[in-house]
């Protein structure tokens, strides 16, 4: 537990609002791409191994995946780590952050998020109440940055199973709004919007920018034209085309 730090409130937000999400990195884990060479595999025993060697300390994934390897010969080594990345919660070293660092991802360091918050993560056997507030706290924090969005659109509405009715139950402190095609969107009350005829600025998209992968329709954010011909998409990844803007 020598890796410790100092608790903060944000430490508090990532301890309840991490488990939310574990449904959908579930799903992704569950994916053609993890799983087509994994028949037998057991996942559990792969996270519980893998947590293990992580046990009090940091590893980079490029480690990780050597030793998982050795302990599952034929598999493919650089698929194991990523299972236990997405089935368990992990640090990523702050290195990771740096422009052009995520290519090289074997060189990413990971810590087990327990032992570098010093503190056990919200369990699944947490209350009702307590499970729905981190929801509605999940909601307004994804509002507050992308809103107003469609009840489709981002990891803070529909994309985890357990969010289904909140957004109902949070009419009275949300605004809902029609877009050009007639579907309901909402923001929170408080949320001011720019003027109609506001430019918007130029922007520069990086592959796993919100604007490409957060909304279920992007034509709110971009024309049909550009929607059609500026993204390619490749290994399950949006990557803008040179001289793509918003509208």
């Amino acid at each position: 537990m020598g890796l410790a730090k100092p608790y903060s409130r944000a430490d508090a937000r990532v301890r309840r609002l991490r488990p939310l999400l574990q449904s959908v990195l579930d799903r992704t884990a569950g994916s053609p791409y993890f799983t087509r060479k994994s028949t037998g595999l057991d996942t559990a025993s792969l996270v519980a191994e893998g947590l293990v060697l992580l046990a009090g300390g940091t590893l980079s994934r490029k480690e990780l995946a050597r030793l998982l390897a050795e302990r599952h010969p034929g598999r493919n080594g650089r698929l194991l780590p990523g299972q236990v990345d997405l089935r368990t919660p992990l640090v990523h070293g702050v290195a990771t952050g740096a422009w052009g660092s995520w290519g090289n991802r074997s060189a990413v360091s990971v810590t087990p998020a327990e032992v570098w918050l010093g503190q056990p993560m919200a369990t699944a056997t947490a209350t009702a109440t307590a499970a729905k507030d981190s929801a509605k706290e999940l909601i307004r924090r994804y509002l507050a940055a992308f809103g107003p969005a469609g009840v489709k659109d981002g990891p803070g509405l529909v994309r985890t199973d357990r969010l289904g009715g909140v957004v109902t139950e949070m009419h009275a402190e949300l605004r809902r709004y029609f877009g050009p095609d007639g579907r309901d969107l909402i923001d929170l009350a408080d949320a001011e919007l720019p003027d109609p005829e506001t430019l918007a600025p130029v922007r520069l998209l990086p592959a796993f920018d919100n604007a490409l992968l957060g909304h279920a329709d992007r034509t709110r954010v971009f024309s049909e034209l550009v929607e059609a011909e500026g993204v390619r998409r490749r290994a399950g990844r949006a990557t803008p085309s040179p001289g793509w803007r918003s509208t």
